[in-house]
C-alpha cells in the first residue's frame, strides 16, 4: 500500500488468508457461526479494522466498536477444544491452531490503540498497562521465553521468531503511544520539561526505526520462516511501509511536544521531514497544515514568541494548502473541514467558514472545533438542530452542545433548573474539562485579537471550562442556592484565578448573603483591573457593598466608620458616571438611585459625625440632586411606546417618590433639632409643622408625591409617603392615603406601620391594635414591635398601680424583639424607659434589690446608646440622663466611691442644666431657608379623625381624588383590613399594569396571581393556542412561587433593602408568611386552565382543586368547579 493510510495492505492480509483456506470449506451444512469461528474469522476482522501497522489504528471505528472487535477476537483466538483434549486457553477450537505469543501482542496492541486517544472515549490507564505488558513480553521474549514454534515457555529468542525488525517495530509502536498518552494526560510538575523529555524518547524510537530501515528490504537471515505462519506484513514492500509510517507518525510526535515546550521552530523541521517522506499521507499533511494554522494565528497573539518574527503571510498560505490537500487525500475525516472553517473565519469570509464547520459536522456530529465554529456563526436557535444531534451522539467531546444547550434553558426559556443539568453534564465532557488533551484544543477558541481580551492557550487555565462554572454559578444564585453558587464560583476561581469575568457575580453572591468583606475584596480587585468591560458592574457593586456596610455599622453603633463607608461608595459611582460616555440608560439610572439611597442613608448616623446637624442636612439634600438627574434625564428623552414606555413611567414614579422621601428626611431631621418626640407639647408634630422651614419642606415632600401619583397611581410608596408627609397636618387626609397603599399591595410593611402609628397617636387604641395585627400577619419589622409596645404602655396607664407591671413587662419584651430585628433607636428608648419604670419596685427582699439593679442597667445602657445614635437633641431623653447620672452618683457617695461619684454628679448636673436652658430658649425655630413649593398649600388642619373630609380648593388634588376610588374614613380599621386583604382583582387594572409589576417584583407570588387573572380576561376575548400557553405559564409560575415562600426558608430576619434591590444581611430559619386564601385562588385557577385544556371532562377533582379547597374552605370560585 505503499505510504498510504494501510488500508491496501490489511485487505491483502484478509485474502490472502481466506485464499489459503478456501480449499478445505466443509460443506454448507455448517452454520455460518462455526465456519466462523473454526477458521478465525474474528482475528482476520480484527486485523482488517485495526491497520495499525501501516496507518492510523481504527481509522474506521469509534471505540464502543473498536472494542467489541476486540474483544470478539480475543474470544475466539483462546476458545478450547475440549473434545481434542488440547488444553485450556490454546484457541484450538475457535483458531484452529494453538495460538502464538505473538497474535497475544498485537490483539493487546489493538486494545491498547483503541483506548490510548486515537478515538476519542478511551482509558488511558488501560492503555498504559497493556503497553508496558507489551514491552515485558518483548524483553522476555529476548532472553529466551518462548518456543521455536512462537507459543511460549522454550529457550528460542522472540527476534528469532518474528524478527528484529518485527520487533523493534513494536517496541517503537508501545513507545511512542506511551509518549503520546503522557502529553495528553500530564498536569503535574514543569510541563516544558515533560515535553521535552517526551521528544527525547520519540527522537530515539526514530534513530531504532531508521536502523532497521538498511534490512526492511529483505527477510531477516535469522528467522526461521518455516517455524511460523505467514505474515502478511513480513513482505519487503509491507515492512518498509510500516516502518516509513511510524516513522512519520513519531516525528509528528516530536513536533508536538516541542510545541507544547514553546519551541516551534525545531517542531517545523520534524513536520517537514515527514511531509517530504510521505507527502501522500493523510496524517503527516493534516499534522502540517494545522501546525501552519496554529503558527499563523496563535503565536504572535501575545506579541513576544521567544524568537525571531514569526512570517505570519506564509503560515496561513502552507495552512490553507496542506488543509485542503489533507481534506483530498481522507474525505470521510472532519479534522482538515473544521480547520479550513476556522482559517475562512479568521479571514471573514463566514459564508465559507460555516460550509466548512457544517460538513465538518455531518462526518462527526460532535466535534469540539466545528461545533464550537457554528455557535460562533450561527444563532443559538439556527443551531439548535447540530446541538441535539452531538448530544445524540452519545460521545465525551459534545461539552461545547451541553453548554449551548444549558445557555439556551437559562437566558432563553428561564429554566434554570435544565439548565443546570445541561451544564453539569457539559462539566464531565473532555473537551470541557481538559481541552489539552485534545489534539486540536487549541482551536477551540478564535486568536484574541480576533476575539478582544482572551487567555492564551500556553496558560494552564481553561477559560471555557472557568466561564462554564459561573454560568453554573448564575443558576445557582437565581434560583436562591446561594451555598452552591458559592462551591461554584470558587470552582472557577480555582481553574482560572487570573480570569476577573466572573467576580462580580461572585461578589454579588456573598453581598447577598451579608459577607461584606469577600465581596469587598473582589470588587476592588476588578476595579485595580480596570477592565472596561467588567468596571461599571464593580463600581456599581462596591457601592451596594458601601450601603449594605453603612446600614450594619450605624446599627452596631460605628457611626465614623458608617459614613466613611458611605462616602466611599460614593466616590465609586462618580467615577462610574465620569466614564468614557458608553454608559447604558438603565445604568445611568440605576447609578444615580443608588447614589441617592446613599445619601438618603445619612439620615441614620447621627448629626455628630457631620460635624453638625447643618452640614448632614447638606449630605442628604445631595440624594435630591441625584434623584433629579434621573427625571431630567427622562425628561428629555424622545418619546417611546409600548413596554420601553411602560419601564420609563416606572423610573419617573420611582425618581419622584424617593425625592419626595429625601425632602421629608430632611424635615424630620429638622424636626428632632426642635425637640420633636420629647414630651413637650410645644414640640409635638403638630406645632413643628408650622414652623416656616418644616412646613415648606412638607409641602415640597407632598408636591412630588402627588407628582409620582399622576405619574402613575398604582405607585404604593408614593400614596404611603403622601400619608407620611399629611400626618402632622391632616390625619384624615393621611388615613386616605395609607388606604390606598394598602388596597395597592396588601403586603405594605410601610403603610400598615404607619396606620398603627397614626391611629395611636390620636388615642384610637382598637383600631391601632388592628393595624398591627395586620402587620403581624405581613412581615417580622422592628416598627412592629414599637407599635405593640406602645400599645402595651397605653394599656398599663389605664389601670391600676399594681396591675400595670404585667403591661410593662411585656411592653419592655417588645422592644426587646425590635431590637433583635435592628437596632432603632425609638426601641432603645422605649425599653430604657420600661426598664426604668421596672427598676422602682419597691420590695425589699434580694431577689427585688438584685432585679432594680438589672433594671437600672439595662435601662442606662439603652439610654446612652440612644443618645448616641440620635444625637442628643430629645430634650427628655437628656433630662432623664441627668438624674439617671444624678442619682448613680449619689449612691456611689453613700457606697463611699467619691471619686466616680463625683463626676457622675457632676454630669447629671451639667445635663440637668442644659435641659434646663434649652427650655428657657425662645430660639425653638430655625430660619426659614426654603422656598414654598409650587403647588399651592393643600393642607387644612383637622386633628380629629371622626371629622369628614373637608373640601379642597385645590385643583390638582381634587382631580387626583376623583380619580381614584373613594373611602369612606368614618369606619374601623377592621373593615380598612377587610378591604385590603380581599382576593378579588381591580376592576380598572390593565394587563400592561400587571405585566409591569411581575418585571418589578418577579419573585411576587400576589404580582403573578393578578397577572394571570389579566392574561384569562384577554384569553376571553380573543381565544389563541398561544394565549393558552401564556396563561399556563403564568399560572404555573404562581404556584411555584407561592408555594416556596410558603414552606421553604427564606431570608427575613433582618433585611436591608432599597429601592432597587434588596440585600440581606443574615440568615434565617422561618418561612415566608403567605396568605392561604391567595394560594387557593392559585390552585383554583390552575385547575380551571388543566380543565380547560382538556377535551374530556374529568369525573373527579384533581389535586389542585382539593388542596384549594383544603386551605380555603369558602373559596366560592373552587367549590363552583367542584
Amino acid at each position: 500500500s505503499g505510504s498510504g493510510s494501510g488500508s491496501g495492505s490489511a485487505s491483502l492480509s484478509l485474502s490472502l488468508s481466506l485464499a489459503s483456506s478456501t480449499s478445505a470449506l466443509p460443506s454448507l451444512s455448517k452454520f455460518t457461526s462455526e465456519i466462523n469461528a473454526k477458521y478465525g474469522t474474528p482475528f482476520l476482522q480484527f486485523m482488517a479494522c485495526w491497520g495499525g501497522w501501516h496507518g492510523t489504528p481504527w481509522n474506521y471505528c469509534n471505540v464502543s466498536q473498536a472494542r467489541a472487535i476486540v474483544q470478539y477476537a480475543t474470544e475466539y483466538v483462546n476458545r478450547v477444544d475440549v473434545t481434542s483434549g488440547a488444553g485450556t486457553g490454546t484457541g484450538t477450537e475457535g483458531w484452529g491452531r494453538r495460538c502464538t505469543i505473538w497474535e497475544g501482542i498485537i490483539l493487546a496492541l489493538g486494545e491498547a490503540d483503541a483506548e490510548c486517544g486515537f478515538l476519542s472515549g478511551g482509558f488511558t490507564a488501560r492503555a498504559k498497562i497493556l503497553y508496558g505488558e507489551t514491552l515485558a513480553k518483548l524483553d522476555d521474549g529476548e532472553n529466551g521465553g518462548v518456543n521455536g514454534d512462537g507459543i511460549g515457555n522454550g529457550n528460542t529468542s522472540i527476534s528469532s521468531i518474528l524478527g528484529k525488525n518485527i520487533v523493534t517495530l513494536i517496541k517503537t509502536h508501545c513507545i511512542t503511544c506511551l509518549v503520546k498518552i503522557s502529553l495528553a494526560t500530564e498536569t503535574k510538575g514543569d510541563y516544558d520539561v515533560v515535553c521535552l523529555d517526551a521528544a527525547e524518547k520519540a527522537k530515539s524510537s526514530i534513530e531504532s526505526l531508521q536502523m532497521s530501515t538498511s534490512t526492511a528490504d529483505g527477510t531477516d537471515e535469522d528467522v526461521d520462516v518455516s517455524s511460523s505462519c505467514f505474515y502478511p506484513w513480513r513482505g519487503r514492500g509491507s515492512l518498509s511501509s510500516s516502518i516509513q509510517h511510524h516513522i512519520s507518525f513519531t516525528r509528528q510526535l516530536v513536533a508536538e511536544a516541542y510545541l507544547g515546550a514553546s519551541r516551534p521552530m525545531e517542531a517545523q523541521i520534524f513536520l517537514k521531514d515527514a511531509v517530504k517522506a510521505t507527502p501522500k499521507n493523510y496524517e503527516v499533511a493534516f499534522a502540517y497544515g494545522s501546525f501552519c494554522l496554529r503558527m499563523a494565528l496563535y503565536e504572535n497573539e501575545d506579541g513576544d514568541n521567544g524568537s525571531a518574527e514569526i512570517d505570519t503571510a506564509m503560515f496561513r498560505k502552507k495552512a490553507q494548502s496542506q488543509l485542503v490537500k489533507a481534506a483530498k487525500l481522507n474525505t470521510k475525516q472532519a479534522d482538515p473541514f473544521s480547520l479550513l472553517g476556522v482559517w475562512y473565519e479568521v479571514q471573514g469570509d463566514f459564508k465559507r467558514a460555516t460550509g466548512c464547520y457544517s460538513k465538518a459536522l455531518l462526518m462527526d456530529p460532535s466535534h469540539p472545533v466545528a461545533g464550537r465554529g457554528i455557535l460562533r456563526l450561527k444563532s443559538s436557535k439556527d443551531a439548535s438542530t447540530l446541538c441535539q444531534r452531538a448530544l445524540n451522539f452519545g460521545t465525551f467531546q459534545n461539552g461545547w452542545a451541553w453548554k449551548s444547550s444549558g445557555d439556551a434553558k437559562a437566558l432563553i426559556e428561564g429554566d434554570d433548573e435544565k439548565a443546570i443539568l445541561c451544564y453539569q453534564q457539559a462539566l464531565r465532557c473532555h473537551d470541557i474539562e481538559n481541552p489539552r488533551q485534545h489534539r486540536l484544543g487549541i482551536f477551540f477558541r478564535l486568536p484574541r485579537k480576533e476575539i478582544g481580551n482572551g487567555h492564551s492557550y500556553g496558560s494552564m487555565e481553561n477559560i471555557e471550562c472557568s466561564n462554564l462554572w459561573t454560568s453554573l454559578g448564575g443558576c445557582y444564585r437565581r434560583l436562591g442556592k446561594f451555598s452552591a453558587a458559592l462551591r461554584t464560583f470558587q470552582s472557577a476561581y480555582d481553574i482560572a484565578p487570573s480570569d476577573l469575568s466572573y467576580y462580580c457575580s461572585w461578589a454579588q453572591v456573598e453581598l447577598e448573603l451579608g459577607l461584606l468583606d469577600e465581596c469587598m475584596d473582589k470588587f476592588n480587585m476588578v476595579l485595580d483591573a480596570d477592565d472596561v468591560n467588567t468596571r461599571y458592574n464593580a463600581a456599581f457593586g462596591l457601592a451596594s457593598c458601601m450601603l449594605l456596610s453603612a446600614r450594619r455599622k450605624a446599627e452596631e453603633g460605628k457611626s465614623g466608620d458608617a459614613l466613611a463607608c458611605l462616602q466611599k461608595g460614593i466616590e465609586s459611582l462618580s467615577s462610574l458616571m465620569q466614564g468614557d460616555g458608553k454608559t447604558s440608560e438603565v445604568t445611568f439610572y440605576c447609578a444615580f438611585k443608588l447614589l441617592g439611597d446613599l445619601h438618603n442613608a445619612g439620615s441614620i448616623l447621627p448629626s455628630s459625625v457631620f460635624n453638625g446637624t447643618k452640614q448632614k442636612i447638606s449630605f442628604i439634600e445631595k440624594g435630591e440632586d441625584a434623584y433629579k438627574e434621573i427625571v431630567k434625564s427622562v425628561e428629555n428623552r424622545p418619546t417611546s411606546v409600548g413596554d420601553e414606555e411602560e419601564g420609563i413611567v416606572s423610573i419617573l414614579t420611582k425618581a419622584y417618590s424617593d425625592i419626595g422621601i429625601n425632602i421629608l428626611l430632611r424635615a424630620r431631621i429638622l424636626g428632632e433639632m426642635l425637640h420633636e418626640g420629647s414630651g413637650l407639647e410645644s414640640s409635638t408634630i403638630l406645632h413643628i409643622a408650622k414652623e416656616g422651614k418644616i412646613g415648606n419642606l412638607l409641602d415640597l415632600a407632598i408636591g412630588y408625591f402627588m407628582e409620582s401619583i399622576e405619574t402613575n397611581q398604582s405607585s404604593p410608596l408614593a400614596w404611603c409617603g403622601l400619608g407620611c408627609s399629611l400626618v402632622s397636618t391632616d390625619p384624615l387626609l393621611a388615613q386616605h392615603a395609607f388606604v390606598r397603599a394598602l388596597e395597592l399591595n396588601k403586603a405594605s410593611e410601610d403603610a400598615w406601620a404607619n396606620m398603627s402609628l397614626l391611629h395611636l397617636n390620636y388615642g384610637k387604641i382598637v383600631s391601632s391594635e388592628e393595624a398591627v395585627d395586620a402587620l403581624t400577619q405581613v412581615a417580622d419589622t422592628p416598627l412592629m414591635w414599637i407599635s405593640r409596645g406602645l400599645l402595651l404602655e397605653k394599656a398599663a396607664s389605664k389601670v391600676t398601680a399594681g396591675d400595670s407591671d404585667s403591661f410593662i413587662y411585656k411592653a419592655a419584651d417588645a422592644y426587646r424583639a425590635s431590637l433583635q430585628i435592628s437596632r432603632h433607636h425609638a426601641a432603645l428608648l422605649g425599653l430604657s424607659l420600661t426598664c426604668r419604670r421596672l427598676g422602682c419596685d419597691e420590695g425589699r427582699d434580694d431577689y427585688a434589690q438584685e432585679a432594680r439593679a438589672i433594671s437600672f442597667k439595662e435601662s442606662d445602657a439603652n439610654l446612652k446608646m440612644f443618645l448616641h445614635t440620635s444625637g442628643e437633641t430629645n430634650i427628655g431623653a437628656n433630662a432623664f440622663s441627668g438624674i439617671m447620672d444624678f442619682e448613680k452618683g449619689s449612691k456611689m457617695k453613700k457606697d463611699e466611691r467619691s471619686g466616680l461619684a463625683e463626676l457622675l454628679v457632676t454630669s447629671g448636673n451639667h445635663a440637668l442644666a442644659a435641659v434646663r436652658k434649652a427650655l428657657a430658649s425662645k430660639s425653638l425655630s430655625v430660619s426659614n431657608e426654603y422656598p414654598k413649593p409650587n403647588k399651592t398649600s393643600i393642607i387644612q388642619p383637622q386633628n380629629d379623625l371622626n371629622m369628614p373630609f373637608p373640601s379642597f380648593s385645590n385643583e390638582a388634588m381634587m382631580k387626583l381624588l376623583d380619580s381614584t376610588e373613594s373611602i369612606a374614613l368614618d369606619v374601623s380599621t377592621k373593615t380598612i383590613l377587610s378591604e385590603a386583604l380581599s382576593n378579588k382583582a381591580t376592576s380598572s387594572a390593565h394587563i400592561s399594569r400587571a405585566r409591569q409589576a411581575v418585571v418589578e417584583d418577579p419573585g411576587s407570588g400576589e404580582s403573578w396571581l393578578r397577572f394571570s387573572k389579566e392574561l384569562i380576561k384577554a384569553l376571553e376575548k380573543n381565544k389563541t393556542e398561544t394565549g393558552h400557553e401564556s396563561v399556563k405559564a403564568a399560572i404555573s409560575r404562581t404556584k411555584q412561587i407561592m408555594i416556596s415562600d410558603g414552606t421553604a426558608p427564606a431570608l427575613l430576619h433582618p433585611t436591608i433593602s432599597s429601592q432597587s434591590s434588596k440585600f440581606t444581611a443574615h440568615r434565617s430559619v422561618s418561612s415566608t408568611p403567605i396568605a392561604a386564601s391567595l394560594l387557593s385562588e392559585a390552585l383554583a385557577l390552575s385547575h380551571c386552565v388543566e380543565d380547560i385544556a382538556c377535551s374530556k371532562k374529568r369525573s373527579i377533582a384533581s389535586c389542585d382543586l382539593q388542596r384549594s379547597l383544603l386551605l380555603d374552605p369558602t373559596n366560592r370560585f373552587a367549590r363552583a368547579l367542584v
